[in-house]
């Protein structure tokens, strides 16, 4: 997991998102605590299988699927993200 400040010039959580990830908005008691962000990724073959892929058959090999998240939350009046898998993939604008 990694944790990012976002960028001041981002007010909410949704103009640090580019694309189109499902929006959850994640709530205890009634109080809204952030919002989180979620993209499935396709399948594929695990990154270390290109080491193989010369000297065996490749179809010993499974596919892979994950799914890429980002928590975004306010402390402090600053917005915070939570990377989880390929967050990357998800859309965040914070960097």
């Amino acid at each position: 997991m990694t944790i990012y400040l976002l960028r001041d010039e981002f007010k909410t959580a949704a103009a640090a998102i580019d694309g189109t990830p499902s929006e959850h908005i994640i709530e205890a008691d009634g109080v809204v605590l952030g919002t989180l962000y979620v993209r499935d990724m396709p399948e594929r073959p695990p990154g270390w299988v290109e080491l193989f892929a010369e000297l065996t058959d490749a179809s010993l090999f499974n596919h892979v699927r994950s799914t890429a998240a980002l928590y975004i939350t306010e402390a402090s009046g600053r917005l915070f993200a939570l990377a989880f898998g390929s967050a990357g993939n998800v859309g965040a604008r914070h960097r």
